[in-house]
């Protein structure tokens, strides 16, 4: 698996400095891994990690989840599908179209959250997918990956937030 753990640690930076620490490494699990190696692009995994991160720090400010350095969230890509085609595979297949070719998209994730100690305390789940074409006609690529993230950030911040 490979960490995409400088644009997670960035983006987390840049949303919310206090969460910084909390929010871990961004992961993709094997089969997520070698979709993005072979079909979307390993650019557009580092973008998702960050925008993981983003949305993480974000939502534990949103909830007030104090900053905890004691507990953090690693989180992994279970699977994600893009809305419309990434850069790679408009480059490698010529039938797809930017604006013609689209999908229901979404994100199956996963988060632990673990304790300075390395025990796991708890483990969030949550996947989004759309489930209606009249949605895909947005020009993003990740839209619904997007809300998948936004949806899972608040789960964990929730997660957090009953712990605290």
């Amino acid at each position: 698996m490979r960490v995409f753990a400088i644009a997670a640690l960035a983006a987390a930076l840049l949303a919310s400095p206090a969460h910084a620490s909390q929010v871990g490494a961004v992961t993709l699990s094997p089969h997520a891994q070698e979709k993005f190696d072979k079909v979307y692009g390993a650019n557009e995994a580092a973008a998702l990690s960050a925008k993981i991160s983003e949305q993480l720090a974000a939502a534990l400010d949103a909830r007030g989840v104090a900053a905890d350095k004691s507990v953090r969230i690693e989180t992994t890509i279970i699977e994600a599908t893009p809305d419309r085609p990434t850069y790679k595979q408009l480059a490698e297949t010529v039938t797809m179209d930017r604006t013609h070719s689209f999908a229901l998209g979404g994100a199956i994730l996963e988060a632990r959250l673990i304790d300075s100690s390395g025990r796991v305390l708890s483990e969030v789940k949550d996947n989004w997918y759309a489930n209606d074409l009249r949605l895909a006609p947005t020009n993003d690529t990740w839209q619904s990956a997007d809300r998948a993230i936004a949806h899972f950030a608040n789960k964990v911040a929730n997660k957090l937030a009953g712990a605290n």
